[in-house]
C-alpha cells in the first residue's frame, strides 16, 4: 500500500548537515548536571570513540564489509556483525578508559535499558492494517531493535531460554518469527551500487569528515560521491583576460549509473522497481536481478528514498504514541539520516562510514543511550515501555481532574499518512473525577470499571500549534444559546496537549520553514455513532436495530447537522470539514451531532493550513490556488459539502453499481482527480444518475439539489450573501421533504 501523498510529502523535505544531526543526538544524552558546549561535545565524543574504531577486531570486520559481493543481501550480515560489535564495545567505554576519555566523563548518561541492537529483517514481510485500507506489507532490510523484541522472536520460534550468544549470533539472519512495526526502533534501507568498496584507512584519526550531498530528487538514488572541490581561482591579467571555465559536471547519481529508464511523474505507485541487486525473491516480482526496461511491466518497488519514507510513515502510524521516526538510508558505504514527523521529513547530508568511521560510531553512542522518548515514543501512551508489542489498559490523566483508560486494541479509526493531523480514535472508559493522587488498591487499576463503562472515545492528533484548540472551540460553542446548536455538539469530557512539538527538532537543527509546528493533542468525548451505515455498529450499545441510513432516520439528523452548522457560522465558528464521517448520532438524545472541530476556525483567529475532506469539498476548492491560500473558504463551500454528503449516503444506500463506482472515483486524496470526477458528474444529464426514481422522496430531493448545484457551479455573477444562499437551499429541502 503506497499512498501518493507520502510521495508528495517527501518531495518537500528539508535538510541539514550530518554533523548537526550528530550533535543534536549527542545533546539528548547529556546528564542534566553537565554543561558542555556543542562543538566540544562533538569533538570529545569523536576522540573518545577512536580506540574502538582502531580496535584490531573491528578493523578485520571493516575489511570484510569492503570485500566484493554479488548481491546487496550479502552485505547485511557483515554490517550487522560489525556494528553490533561496536555497540558492545561502546557499552564498556562508558566507564572503561581505552586510551581516550570515558563517555561518562563527557557527561553522557548510561546506555539505555532499551538495549538496542541491529537485526536483519529482509525478506520477512512486516504487515500493518490502517483503517479500511488494504493490508500493507513491507520488508525493511535491517533494523535497530530493543533487545526484548529480538528475544521475543527467538522465544516464539520455540527456543524457551535463549542465551545471549544465541540471540546475537542470530542477528545477521532473518527472524524466525516476523517482527511487528512496534518492534522497530529505526529501519535501515540498503542499496547496492559498487560490489567492491575502497579499503579503509590504515588508522583512523580525528579529522574533518568529507560529507556527501543530500539528494533533493526523491525519485533518484543518492550519489555516494562527495562534490568535487572548487577549483582555485586563476589570476586574470588585465592585458589578457581569460575566458571563463565551464562549470564542472555534477557527479553521476546511482540512478544514472544504471542506464536509461522512464522519468517518473508526480507520484510513484506501488510496483515501481528500480534496478538494484536485492537478491532473489526480495522484491514483489522476485526477479530483482532483471535489468530495467522502459516497457517492462514487472511489478517494481519504489526508489530507495521513497521506500525509506514509507518505512518512516509506518513507524509514525503504528500508534497514538508515535511522535517521530528515525531511519537510515545506506548506499554501499554512505549513510544518510532521515527524520520523519507530522510536519514533514528532514534529510541529512551523507557520510562514508568506512572512510570516516568515527563520525558514524559517535551517533551510535547516542542511539545506544536513547530512551523511548528520543526514539519517538510517548511513554505515557504505552502499556509497557519495555515491550511495545504487549497491549493492555493504559491510564491517561487530564488537567480537568478526569482520567480514562484505553487500549491500543480498542482503536476504531486510523489512517496512513506522513504530514498532517494523523488522527487516531479509540474506545475508552472509566472516566471519573479524581484528585490526581495515587492510592493503593485504586479500583481504577482494575479492568471491570473499563469494560462496564466503555462509553467514551479518546481522540489523538497533531494540529498546528497556532490553531485554536478544539477543546476551547467546543467550550465556546456550548455557551451559545441557540436551539439549532443545543444538543447537536459532541460532549467534551477532557482535553490536553502533550509535551511534544515538531518545532523542537527544527529549532535545534537551525532549520527555518514556512510550515507551522504541530503538537500532540488528546481529547475525550462521550461516544457517538456515525450516520453512515456500518454493519458492525448494529450490535453495539445505544443503537439496537436502528439503521441510521434509512431515509426516515437519516434525513432529520442530516438537517439538524446543517442547521447547527449554519448557526455556528453565524456566531463566528466555522467548522471547515464537513464530511459523511463528521455527522454523528447521539444514542442518548436521538439527535444528530456535528462532530470533529479539529479544523474549525474562529472569525478572529485564522489558521494557515487549508481544510476539508476531499470527496466532499466544493468544486472550486479542489485546486492548487486553494491549497496555496489564494482562495478564501466561504459559507457556501461548507453548505455544498452537505449536498455531497447527501449524494454519498443515498448512492451508497439505495443506488446502483454505477452510483457506487462513482463514489469510488470521488473517494481519493488527490484533489485534481476528485475534481475531474465530480465535474464530470455535474456535467452529466440529470437522467443519467437520477432517472426512474419518481416517488422516492430522497432521490427527488437529491435530483433537485443536483440541479441547484449544477446551476451554481457553472454560473457567473456577484457573490450571493450567506443568508440568501441558505434560504435558497433550505427552500429546496423543505419543498421535497415534509418534516
Amino acid at each position: 500500500m503506497t499512498t501518493p501523498l507520502v510521495t508528495h510529502d517527501i518531495k518537500e523535505h528539508q535538510h541539514c548537515q550530518f554533523n548537526t544531526f550528530l550533535t543534536y543526538f549527542l545533546q539528548q544524552c547529556i546528564d542534566k548536571e553537565t554543561n558542555i558546549a556543542s562543538d566540544q561535545l562533538l569533538n570529545s565524543s569523536l576522540e573518545a570513540v577512536l580506540p574502538v574504531c582502531n580496535d584490531a577486531g573491528i578493523s578485520q570486520k571493516i575489511e570484510k564489509y569492503c570485500e566484493e559481493v554479488k548481491l546487496e543481501t550479502d552485505r547485511y550480515a557483515n554490517f550487522i556483525d560489525l556494528f553490533n560489535s561496536i555497540l558492545a564495545k561502546l557499552d564498556k567505554l562508558q566507564t572503561e578508559n581505552s586510551g581516550a576519555a570515558t563517555l561518562e566523563s563527557l557527561g553522557l548518561r548510561q546506555p539505555s535499558k532499551v538495549n538496542v541492537l541491529l537485526h536483519r529483517n529482509d525478506p520477512i514481510p512486516v504487515q500493518a492494517q490502517h483503517d479500511d485500507d488494504d493490508l500493507s506489507s513491507r520488508e525493511p532490510d535491517i533494523g535497530f531493535f530493543p533487545f526484548v523484541s529480538v528475544r521475543a522472536t527467538v522465544v516464539a520460534s520455540g527456543v524457551v531460554k535463549p542465551t545471549l550468544e544465541r540471540i546475537y549470533a542470530g542477528a545477521p539472519k532473518p527472524p524466525a518469527e516476523p517482527f511487528d512495526w512496534n518492534d522497530f526502533l529505526a529501519p535501515l534501507e540498503f542499496t547496492l551500487r559498487n560490489k567492491k568498496l575502497d579499503a579503509p584507512p590504515a588508522a583512523y584519526v580525528l579529522r574533518a569528515c568529507e560529507e556527501v550531498p543530500y539528494e533533493p530528487d526523491v525519485n533518484k538514488i543518492p550519489s555516494t560521491r562527495p562534490p568535487p572541490p572548487p577549483k582555485a581561482k586563476e589570476v586574470k591579467r588585465p592585458a589578457k583576460p581569460q575566458a571563463a571555465k565551464p562549470t564542472p559536471n555534477a557527479p553521476k547519481s546511482f540512478y544514472d549509473f544504471f542506464g536509461p529508464g522512464r522519468e517518473l511523474g508526480k507520484v510513484v505507485y506501488v510496483g515501481w522497481r528500480y534496478e538494484g541487486n536485492k537478491g532473489q525473491g526480495s522484491t514483489l516480482s522476485g526477479t530483482s536481478e532483471k535489468k530495467y526496461k522502459p516497457d517492462d511491466n514487472t511489478p517494481r518497488n519504489p526508489p530507495p528514498i521513497i521506500q525509506n519514507a514509507l518505512y518512516g510513515t509506518e513507524i509514525l502510524c503504528r500508534g497514538i504514541y508515535a511522535t517521530h521516526a528515525i531511519t537510515l538510508l545506506i548506499v554501499d558505504d554512505v549513510v544518510w539520516v532521515w527524520w520523519f514527523d507530522r510536519q514533514g521529513a528532514i534529510q541529512s547530508t551523507g557520510i562514508n562510514f568506512i572512510q570516516d568511521l568515527p563520525y558514524f560510531v559517535a551517533p551510535l553512542v547516542a542511539l545506544q543511550r536513547f530512551d523511548l522518548k528520543e526514539w519517538g515514543i510517548a511513554e505515557e501512551l504505552v502499556y509497557d515501555p519495555a515491550a511495545l508489542h504487549i497491549t493492555g489498559l493504559i491510564e491517561v490523566r487530564f488537567p480537568q481532574k478526569r482520567a480514562i483508560m484505553f487500549s491500543h486494541l480498542s482503536e476504531i479509526f486510523s489512517g496512513f499518512s506522513l504530514v498532517g493531523r494523523g488522527t487516531r480514535v479509540f474506545l475508552a472508559g472509566g472516566s471519573f473525577t479524581r484528585d490526581g493522587e495515587s492510592r493503593a488498591g485504586d479500583p481504577f487499576k482494575g479492568q471491570d470499571l473499563f469494560y462496564d463503562r466503555v462509553d467514551l472515545v479518546l481522540k489523538g492528533y497533531w494540529p498546528e500549534r497556532t490553531r485554536v484548540n478544539e477543546g476551547d472551540i467546543l467550550t465556546r460553542a456550548t455557551t451559545i444559546k441557540d436551539p439549532r446548536i443545543e444538543g447537536h455538539l459532541p460532549e467534551l469530557v477532557a482535553f490536553k496537549d502533550l509535551d511534544y512539538s515538531t518545532g523542537a527538532i527544527r529549532d535545534a537543527l537551525g532549520i527555518t520553514t514556512s510550515k507551522t509546528p504541530r503538537v500532540l493533542r488528546l481529547l475525550v468525548f462521550k461516544r457517538l455513532y456515525p450516520l453512515i451505515h456500518v454493519e458492525r455498529e448494529e450490535a453495539l450499545p445505544g443503537l439496537g436495530n436502528l439503521n441510521l441510513t434509512d431515509t426516515s432516520t437519516f434525513m432529520p439528523l442530516w438537517r439538524q447537522c446543517y442547521q447547527c452548522h449554519r448557526a455556528l457560522w453565524e456566531h463566528g465558528i466555522k467548522h471547515g470539514d464537513i464530511s459523511v464521517w463528521n455527522l454523528m448520532y447521539n444514542p442518548q438524545t436521538g439527535l444528530g451531532v456535528l462532530n470533529d472541530f479539529d479544523l474549525a476556525t474562529l472569525d478572529d483567529k485564522e489558521a494557515t493550513d487549508r481544510t476539508g475532506t476531499v470527496p466532499f469539498m466544493a468544486l472550486d476548492l479542489l485546486c492548487d490556488q486553494y491549497y496555496e491560500g489564494k482562495i478564501r473558504r466561504r459559507y457556501r463551500h461548507d453548505l455544498e459539502a452537505f449536498v455531497w454528503v447527501l449524494f454519498w449516503v443515498i448512492f451508497s444506500n439505495t443506488g446502483t453499481q454505477e452510483h457506487r463506482d462513482l463514489l469510488e472515483r470521488w473517494n481519493t486524496s488527490l484533489y485534481q482527480q476528485c475534481y475531474e470526477s465530480k465535474a464530470s458528474f455535474l456535467f452529466s444529464p440529470v437522467s443519467k444518475y437520477f432517472g426512474g426514481r419518481q416517488g422516492q422522496r430522497e432521490w427527488e430531493l437529491a435530483e433537485a439539489l443536483f440541479l441547484w448545484l449544477q446551476s451554481r457551479t457553472f454560473a457567473s455573477g456577484p457573490e450571493q450573501a450567506d443568508d440568501a444562499i441558505f434560504s435558497e437551499f433550505e427552500g429546496i429541502v423543505d419543498n421535497y421533504w415534509v418534516w
